[in-house]
């Protein structure tokens, strides 16, 4: 399963979209990094054993899906799993509420092959993150990876919107209570028992034009059938600036255990 092409992961996550029901502004929004995030769990998947994947933040359940008709075993933490009723009856998913302290979840240690904490991070409280690196050392096994991503705080479009991020305003999970950069998780990596294996900043919402399925339009021969025209082609034309370090939106971090 290691020569699994991005056609298929697209594929797989389409399936599962379909399933569930597309909520577009979020799919179409977040399909690259979902898409990024399945082709490095997929290209990696063993076929000598079943594989175990812990979500957090299961909302809105396309990549704990994926996971499942990838023939993974997918378990799954969430703020309100109410949310995704449409998958409980497949994956099993705990309430859980990641800004309490202690966090400790309820599953035994090394007992996952894979954890995912994608676009959570920025969602807790930081007095909070050391506490999750620990819990995410004690649930991986001793071969396992952690995938951890989040906005990236230095990129320019968050320089440029002056965004503040509000406590207050983070409630039921919504709203962001601190960004980072990518120096101070590689920082707080650093001083947590897990070992950071690879670390960088990406594009997971700027790739406009690479996608059948993306936020704008592929290529430019959809062009007129989108109404604002003016903007997409400004945004597909800004695709080369997108390779500079201060154009990428986001940060992806791997991590395994210090073992």
């Amino acid at each position: 399963m290691n020569n699994i092409s991005e056609r298929t992961a697209e594929k797989i996550l389409n399936d599962a979209a379909s399933h569930i029901g597309k909520t577009d502004w979020y799919f179409n929004l977040h399909f690259y990094r979902l898409v990024y995030i399945l082709n490095i769990i997929l290209k990696r998947k063993r076929d000598t054993k079943k594989e175990i994947v812990l979500e957090l933040g299961v909302w809105p359940g396309y990549l704990a899906l994926s996971l499942q008709n990838a023939d993974f075993e997918v378990r799954g933490v969430d703020i309100d799993p109410s949310r995704v009723r449409q998958i409980c009856s497949q994956i099993r998913i705990e309430n859980y509420d990641l800004n309490q302290r202690p966090i400790k979840l309820p599953f035994p240690e090394n007992n996952f092959d894979y954890i995912v904490a994608s676009e959570i991070i920025e969602h807790i409280d930081p007095d909070n993150l050391p506490g999750l690196f620990f819990e995410i050392h004690r649930l991986l096994n001793r071969d396992g990876l952690a995938i951890i991503t989040t906005p990236n705080k230095n990129s320019l479009h968050n320089i440029l919107s002056c965004k503040n991020n509000n406590p207050s305003e983070a409630i039921n999970g919504h709203g962001h209570i601190r960004e980072y950069t990518l120096d101070e998780l590689q920082e707080l990596i650093k001083k947590s028992p897990l070992i950071l294996t690879k670390s960088k900043t990406v594009n997971f919402y700027s790739n406009i034009g690479t996608l059948p399925l993306g936020k704008y339009f592929y290529p430019l021969k959809d062009f007129w059938k989108y109404s604002n025209k003016l903007f997409n082609l400004l945004k597909f034309c800004s695709i080369p600036l997108k390779q500079f370090p201060a154009f990428k939106d986001s940060i992806i971090l791997l991590v395994q255990k210090n073992d």
